[in-house]
């Protein structure tokens, strides 16, 4: 019996001594809280259920603006809606909507402006065709069109240039480098 006792204390001594070995040596991880993505459906209004949807933007306050083909939606209540924020933008036909500082912006087949800094942003482009936008530094704006493109500053035309073959996909504008880079479908400016 003291023989069996014996064994079983070496055998619980061994026991208990691997078990401290590899707590002592095993990996820990600490779980850190993060802030966790979601997302959120919206079902488009059945006035509007037969609408393409073009862009999607937030501002600073996390209000969201979709384009469609019926003009600036909303989400609200778990659908997208006509957007009502500005009554007087009801009767535009927004082509496109870009943020810069994040605010937003919009372009007409007119004018790019913008509802922030008390309406002072207002430019008259004269491009009907123009397609795509880009606010750079001091709000100067560049505006491209099939076939061309032109240089707003102080909201007004202080350089244009018509380019054959030019279809313009998308601009940016590069704040380190203090430049606007064009991406159109045979090169980069």
């Amino acid at each position: 019996m003291k023989k069996i006792i014996n064994q079983l204390s070496k055998a619980s001594l061994i026991l208990i001594g691997l078990i401290i070995v590899q707590t002592s040596f095993s990996q820990r991880y600490k779980d850190n809280p993060y802030l966790q993505d979601h997302a959120q459906k919206y079902e488009i209004e059945n006035q509007l259920s037969e609408s393409t949807l073009f862009q999607a933007r937030a501002d600073r306050n996390g209000i969201v603006k979709v384009l469609s083909s019926n003009g600036l939606l909303q989400p609200w209540e778990k659908s997208l809606v006509k957007d009502q924020l500005y009554p007087f933008m009801t009767d535009l036909t927004v082509k496109t909507i870009e943020v810069f500082q994040n605010q937003f912006f919009y372009m007409t087949e007119k004018a790019v402006f913008s509802n922030s800094w008390a309406g002072k942003i207002y430019v008259e482009h004269n491009m009907p065709n123009s397609s795509k936008f880009c606010v750079g530094d001091e709000f100067s704006i560049l505006i491209a069109e099939k076939g061309g493109i032109a240089f707003f500053k102080n909201q007004k035309k202080t350089w244009g240039k018509n380019l054959k073959d030019f279809n313009p996909i998308d601009l940016i504008f590069d704040k380190k480098n203090a430049q606007f880079l064009i991406l159109s479908n045979n090169a980069i400016y």
